[in-house]
């Protein structure tokens, strides 16, 4: 893919329209589907008690993106924190949720603002997958070792979800707590299970 240092173009075109490419594309959509399973669950177990939020992990944060799509909606172009009574100028911070906030307007505002976050959410993850595939493809020839590489580097950094499922969190939580508490050998004992 390189040609003396440089990009070449007409090489990545090629790739780009290859199976890794294609697979890639592939598996980003059922991670990201995966990924989304829980607030397809969160919001088919809702009733006329108990509304769903649209959040499951980190609430308190996806309720403050939120809120600060939601000033976005109402006009807002800049961000004012709504902690204090002082008055603000603004200041250019959360612009990709304000400028979501855009997007959406009344009725049923909340809703229509938990959708296109998580319609963002899924395409954002889909090109970031894509992404990695694509720095991976540059350094890596081989298709295979290209798709083992992005599954390791999409899926290897958090899985103690599993643990959960299985039933095993106290037994996690039990060797972290070992582990903070400084304990060298529960530490050593950590690294190599």
């Amino acid at each position: 893919m390189v040609n003396q240092g440089h990009w070449d173009v007409a090489l990545l075109r090629r790739d780009a329209l290859t199976g890794g490419r294609r697979w890639a594309l592939g598996f980003a959509a059922l991670v990201m589907l995966l990924t989304s399973l829980p607030y397809f669950l969160g919001y088919a177990s809702q009733g006329q008690d108990w509304r769903f939020t649209g959040f499951v992990f980190g609430v308190e944060d996806g309720n403050s993106y939120i809120a600060k799509m939601q000033a976005g909606a109402a006009g807002a172009w800049l961000f004012r924190t709504p902690y204090t009574s002082v008055h603000q100028q603004g200041v250019v911070a959360f612009l990709p949720y304000i400028l979501l906030g855009k997007l959406a307007s009344p009725p049923e505002l909340h809703e229509k603002l938990v959708l296109i976050f998580h319609a963002f959410r899924i395409a954002a993850g889909m090109l970031a997958i894509l992404a990695t595939y694509d720095f991976i493809a540059y350094f890596i020839p081989g298709d295979r070792e290209r798709r083992y590489g992005l599954i390791l580097a999409v899926l290897g950094g958090g899985l103690g979800w599993v643990l959960l499922l299985l039933g095993l969190d106290t037994w996690l939580r039990r060797r972290l707590q070992a582990t903070a508490e400084g304990n060298w050998l529960a530490r050593l004992l950590l690294l190599l299970t």
